[in-house]
This record gives structure tokens, C-alpha cells and sequence, in this order.
């Protein structure tokens, strides 16, 4: 389970990654998500500038941001493994990239 921000008026948010979805928590302690997106549906990219990373599910868009650019990018990369059947619909900026050619080897 990481962390993330979610901005002043919602406070921090917390996400459960698994091999086919990406559950939402309103705190640490949350019994159940609050949302759970369908990692087979959704449409992934990374905002190198704002380090954040936005999810198109269905006409709805999720903005997720770790505690910092790092931990954002390794989110995607993770995010983007687990969206095995939207893969080729993948954008992300040349160091994303690189940093997962780098994983690769």
C-alpha cells in the first residue's frame, strides 16, 4: 500500500496495486476502497512535469501522485505492466521510458 496526495480538499489517498486493478483508500486504516479501477480498461499516462499520473477509465480520469516524482514513476510503471491488454495505447515521456528499459535488463 502507498501513499499518495490527493490535494487540500480531499486529503491523502492511499492505492492497493494488483495484477488486474488499482484499489482507492480515503485513509491507512480503510476496511474497504473507496474505488476500484480496472487496470484492463484504462488508458495510462505520465505527466513528467507535475509528476503525476492520469488514468482514463471510461470517460472518467484519475489524477494519482506518490509522495514524490520518483515514487509517481514507479507507480506508472507498474500501472502500465498491469494494463497488459491497453499497452499499446501507452504514452509516457522519454525518461519514463528509459527507466523501463532499464528494469528490463
Amino acid at each position: 500500500m502507498k501513499r499518495g496526495k490527493a490535494g487540500a480538499l480531499f486529503g491523502d489517498r492511499y492505492a492497493i496495486l494488483t495484477p488486474r486493478k488499482l484499489f482507492l483508500l480515503r485513509g491507512k486504516v480503510s476496511v474497504f476502497p473507496s474505488n476500484a479501477i480496472s487496470l484492463e480498461e484504462v488508458s495510462p499516462r505520465f505527466d513528467d512535469s507535475k509528476g503525476t499520473i492520469h488514468l482514463d477509465v471510461c470517460g472518467k480520469e484519475y489524477v494519482l501522485q506518490g509522495t514524490d516524482k520518483e515514487v509517481s514513476q514507479e507507480w506508472f510503471v507498474e500501472i502500465a505492466r498491469a494494463a497488459t491488454s491497453r499497452v499499446h495505447t501507452l504514452m509516457w515521456d522519454d525518461s519514463t521510458a528509459e527507466k523501463m528499459k532499464q528494469e528490463a535488463e
